[in-house]
């Protein structure tokens, strides 16, 4: 394939002491993917989460499996500190894997932990009329901003959670699951 790319992974620990793997980047992937971010590779019969290092075109002389997901849709690491991070492992005799570590929280790499989300609420049903005042003030709340995080709905109508269920069940409101991944915020949430 022309547009074929290719991308090297490293891990959070060295395997056959290696310090990163190459993989192919899927085409669904190609617009997306950049240098730094997270994404979730398979690796024997798991998977695991490694940092995009490098991108390249120029394919290995082997066969490569594809990366599975984007995890970070923003990279967490900058090309500085990817650089800083390979330095560090030149001039102390260190794996690579090992060394970059040391720049994102151990969490990051953990597969059962998920993506920090927040839950925000959308309006489907314009034309639905209100059968009480709170009813009418997450309406209210939502036409001007279109969406928001459930949280901040809550609080800014006064409203109960039962209010926001009853509104998702009768199919007025819904939910839409959007990733708080970004790199101001990552080591915050961990």
């Amino acid at each position: 394939m022309k547009n074929e790319k290719f991308a090297k992974i490293v891990l959070r620990r060295t395997f056959f002491g290696k310090s990163f793997f190459t993989f192919a980047i899927p085409a669904q992937f190609l617009a997306k993917i950049k240098v730094g971010q997270v994404v979730k590779i398979p690796f024997r019969k798991e998977t695991f989460r490694g940092i995009v290092w490098e991108i390249s075109s120029t394919p290995p002389a082997f066969e490569t499996r594809e990366i599975l997901e984007i995890i970070s849709p923003e990279p967490l690491l900058q090309k500085w500190q990817i650089k800083f991070a390979q330095k560090i492992a030149a001039q102390n005799f260190a794996s690579l894997a090992r060394t970059a570590a040391f720049f994102l929280p151990s969490k990051i790499f953990d597969s059962k932990t998920i993506a920090p989300q927040e839950i925000f609420l959308e309006t489907l049903n314009k034309n639905f009329e209100p059968r009480g005042a709170r009813q009418k003030k997450i309406l209210e709340f939502l036409r001007n901003c279109n969406s928001a995080e459930i949280g901040k709905v809550r609080a800014k109508t006064d409203s109960s959670a039962a209010t926001i269920k009853n509104l998702i069940e009768k199919k007025v409101l819904r939910t839409v699951k959007k990733n708080k991944f970004s790199p101001s915020k990552i080591v915050q949430n961990f």
